[in-house]
């Protein structure tokens, strides 16, 4: 993972969805290319408490380019990584365009609020009785096939096979229901991209996660010394329901997402952790691409 270190890359893609056009913007900075940029994306490893959140300052973007940005339902990308090698770290859609007029400085810096592509599934609002012995897997897939963003689900849940054992009524939209079904059967939910995410509480990926838990050790990204705090950064000591943690400072890798497993190593903390929560930071012509991870320690049950 050496060539995480050096040479910072991006790609930047809005558009109409399924339009097949749109802007783009690449940055490569062993080319000095690209428009200044500065992002925080926020990812939790369960939506039902707290959504996903993406902030994204672009400085001098063209007139035209603002004024494309600004219609409605438009599609955002970010891709980063190194030497080209760019994987997504967000996809959403935006919800929020603001542009400063430039008086007080010489750029102009416009704003992007972007939420995740669940936006558009949280709208129909759906107002249906499933009989009993229907699961809460089969009524997740019908709130799915409501939606013309989310494409796949992974499941990771034994609770959402439970038959009903009267009728379960839902209304409301997509999100209210899934975390009111969260909440009713103990299972996890997130989505990121076009997938959506469940699982038991404890219980995230493959059981060969642990197996390819990604290293993180100072000659892979790690910044620092890692911590012990809260498993998810903000549980206070006398909080019944907080599990003890750490947290850690590493250059930005998009594939380690909520849920991923993590070994670190060679530094004053060690040992296989789960990921709860993500928070990456980018300045492109500054100093920061960054991601702070807060996780959980793993024993043998939470594969």
């Amino acid at each position: 993972m050496e060539d995480l270190q050096f040479r910072r890359t991006y790609e930047l893609i809005i558009g109409s969805p399924n339009s097949g056009k749109g802007l783009q913007i690449i940055g490569d900075e062993a080319a000095s290319t690209g428009l200044q940029m500065t992002f925080k994306i926020k990812k939790h490893i369960d939506n039902k408490e707290e959504s996903n959140t993406c902030k994204i300052d672009l400085v001098n973007l063209s007139e035209d380019s603002i004024n494309y940005i600004q219609q409605d339902s438009m599609v955002i990308i970010l891709k980063v990584g190194y030497n080209n090698n760019n994987k997504i770290l967000f996809r959403g859609m935006i919800s929020e365009v603001e542009t400063d007029d430039g008086s007080s400085r010489e750029d102009r810096r416009t704003t992007i609020q972007a939420v995740p592509a669940d936006y558009l599934v949280y709208q129909p609002s759906i107002s249906k009785t499933f009989p009993a012995k229907t699961t809460p897997r089969q009524v997740i897939n019908f709130l799915i096939g409501q939606s013309n963003t989310i494409t796949r689900a992974s499941f990771n849940s034994t609770n959402i096979d439970r038959p009903f054992d009267f009728g379960y009524p839902v209304e409301g939209d997509v999100k209210s229901i899934l975390s009111e079904m969260a909440r009713d059967f103990d299972f996890n939910y997130r989505i990121d991209g076009q997938r959506l995410y469940v699982n038991d509480p404890n219980k995230y990926e493959s059981p060969n996660s642990v197996q390819r838990a990604f290293v993180i050790s100072p000659s892979s990204g790690l910044l620092g010394e890692p911590t012990f705090a809260s498993a998810d950064g903000k549980k206070l000591k006398d909080d019944t329901t907080r599990k003890k943690g750490v947290k850690f400072r590493s250059l930005i890798n998009p594939l380690i997402q909520p849920g991923s497993a993590v070994s670190l190593k060679g530094s004053s903390i060690e040992g296989v952790f789960r990921v709860n929560s993500v928070e990456y930071t980018g300045d492109w012509r500054g100093n920061k691409w960054e991601a702070l991870c807060h996780c959980s320690k793993l024993n043998a049950n939470e594969v």
